[in-house]
């Protein structure tokens, strides 16, 4: 079995069942992802850390787990280190 087959394999079987259809989840995800620009069309490294959380979130809407609630707690934590540097003028 090639890349492409194993990566099938995965998000069709153990994925599907952690994480839902994955139509349907990047659906969902790109929903979050448009609410949350409301028009804006730079992403900053704010808003990547954001997107992050978003796509967890999501996984989460599917079925939460601690993993979810750790990495969401995690990419919040970024997120505050990002708005802190940010408002000290770093790049």
């Amino acid at each position: 079995m090639g890349i492409l087959e194993d990566a099938s394999a995965l998000v069709e079987g153990k994925r599907a069942h952690t994480y839902g259809d994955s139509v349907v989840l990047h659906r969902r995800i790109g929903r979050l992802f448009n609410t949350y620009m409301d028009g804006k069309t730079e992403v900053s490294a704010y808003d990547a850390a954001v997107f992050l959380m978003l796509v967890k979130i999501a996984r989460m809407r599917h079925k939460p787990s601690t993993d979810s609630h750790t990495d969401v707690a995690g990419y919040a934590s970024i997120c505050q280190k990002i708005f802190e540097e940010e408002e000290d003028g770093g790049d």
